[in-house]
């Protein structure tokens, strides 16, 4: 006969104790994907502020900006920032299929072939925008699953289901 939660032996019953699959690892699991996508929409926006930055050095120049200060910075890009140089050789060989012109020389021209790339870079930073903020909101989201489901899983333990000390009855 079990009254009160104690068994005929004496002993403590559990009560309330989860059943089926560990909660607490497949929460843990959700965050560390939601994680993990997150991390990777951060390579991207990396890469965007390291092009910004180039561009706004290269674009302060005005039109005295020639190849070689452009090559400098791809080629600073690639060291540094993880950039590829087959993505470099691209950019500056152009897609005039798609509408971008080769790298020009040198003055006016060139001036020109970087504002039309920074036009572009923003316009692939405001895509990327609204996939950081999804993968931001999902990671808040399983952060706080997780510590839910922590906080249940730690309240539900024997020591917190009987007080060693229990207060007097009225």
């Amino acid at each position: 006969m079990n009254m009160n939660g104690l068994l005929p032996s004496g002993g403590l019953q559990q009560q309330n104790q989860p059943s089926g699959p560990d909660h607490t690892s497949m929460l843990d699991k959700m965050h560390d994907q939601a994680k993990a996508q997150y991390e990777a929409t951060q390579k991207p926006a990396k890469m965007i502020d390291a092009v910004r930055k180039g561009l706004g050095n290269l674009q302060a120049k005005g039109e005295a900006v020639s190849q070689d200060d452009v090559l400098e910075e791809m080629a600073s890009l690639v060291a540094n920032s993880g950039a590829s140089p087959k993505s470099m050789v691209m950019l500056m060989a152009g897609n005039p299929a798609g509408g971008q012109p080769p790298m020009p020389d040198s003055g006016p021209a060139l001036a020109q072939w970087l504002n039309q790339q920074e036009q572009m870079l923003s316009q692939k930073e405001q895509q990327l925008k609204p996939v950081q903020d999804l993968a931001r909101h999902r990671l808040g989201v399983a952060a706080i699953h997780s510590l839910v489901g922590d906080h249940i899983t730690s309240s539900q333990t024997p020591a917190n289901l009987i007080s060693p000390n229990p207060a007097p009855l009225h």
